[in-house]
């Protein structure tokens, strides 16, 4: 929970409330639903992860509620409903071209910050 939480600030502005809240943020409950799907697949060859259906199904489901959070953090963004929690652009601005030109569409930014969380969940869990 701890790196997806830094990783969220750090890198969007944003708190998945990890902490200081009773409810689960759904980014993280999706989170460990998809990380559950992964570990599940690797007990199986992959020639035959097609044939686990509610494997599958439970992954792409959550995928779908990350995807959408993600969307919606960029979408806030881009209308000015959030900024960095510093005077300094974060990864976000940068990727959304922070006046300099150079943005991503969407769909990588959602692809970037994804590969950070779950990069940056792996590294920590593995320290």
């Amino acid at each position: 929970k701890m790196a997806l939480e830094t990783i969220a600030v750090c890198s969007m502005g944003t708190e998945l409330s990890c902490f200081n809240s009773r409810e689960n943020h759904p980014f993280p409950v999706a989170f460990q639903k998809v990380m559950d799907a992964i570990f599940d697949l690797l007990n199986v060859p992959p020639q035959l992860w097609s044939w686990c259906f509610w494997t599958m199904r439970k992954m792409s489901r959550a995928v779908n509620t990350m995807n959408g959070i993600i969307d919606d953090i960029v979408q806030k963004r881009l209308r000015g409903e959030t900024c960095s929690v510093t005077k300094n652009a974060d990864l976000l601005d940068i990727m959304l071209g922070d006046g300099s030109g150079a943005k991503l569409d969407t769909e990588n930014i959602r692809s970037q910050i994804l590969t950070f969380l779950f990069a940056g969940h792996d590294s920590t869990a593995a320290a």
